[in-house]
């Protein structure tokens, strides 16, 4: 089996051609997913640097030209994307260094993210992944070491071994409580 001839990219885009191209690339992607600006920045660099003959510089003006304008324009907003995220996290039962890392990973800068975490400690993040992952109060099956198993796998999860040891250790009765009244303390 061979494989066709390469086909030939031809001349490097022009200036306006690239800014073009970048900005539609912006269009597709924040049309597709919620992101930030940084994030928007990296998936954009990797766009253009598959773009055959474009040099550096002028990728990068590219980037931040079609950066700025969805920022200007409300189609990227770093505080809207750290609070989605933070509800997500928490709807999931994450903890907040779990929520934390995420946010990091995408790019919202460290004060943004501080804002967007909740106070307090882990408890109803920790007694809904429990409930989620039938650990704790929801095990189904006896299995031998149960609550050792449960409290690793909470702390595998990132909550503190002793909240996780609290958790695996609690009845029924009293972790629903904590879900109906959102305790986190």
């Amino acid at each position: 089996m061979t494989r066709p001839p390469p086909t030939d990219p031809g001349p490097p885009p022009d200036a306006a051609a690239l800014r073009k191209r970048l900005r539609n690339s912006a269009f597709a992607y924040v049309g597709r997913y919620a992101s930030t600006a940084e994030n928007l920045r990296r998936v954009l660099a990797r766009k253009a640097r598959r773009i055959e003959g474009v040099e550096a510089e002028a990728a990068r003006a590219a980037i931040d030209e079609a950066v700025a304008f969805c920022v200007e324009n409300g189609l990227v907003d770093d505080a809207a994307f750290a609070a989605m995220t933070v509800a997500a996290g928490k709807r999931k039962g994450l903890s907040r260094a779990r929520i934390g890392q995420r946010l990091a990973a995408k790019g919202v800068p460290a004060e943004l993210a501080r804002d967007a975490l909740p106070a307090g400690d882990d408890l109803a993040g920790a007694v809904r992944l429990a409930r989620r992952k039938r650990l704790g109060p929801w095990r189904t099956r006896a299995v031998d070491n149960a609550p050792e198993k449960d409290a690793a796998s909470l702390a595998h999860a990132g909550y503190p071994p002793a909240l996780a040891r609290r958790v695996a250790r609690l009845s029924r009765e009293e972790a629903e409580a904590i879900l109906e009244g959102g305790e986190d303390g």
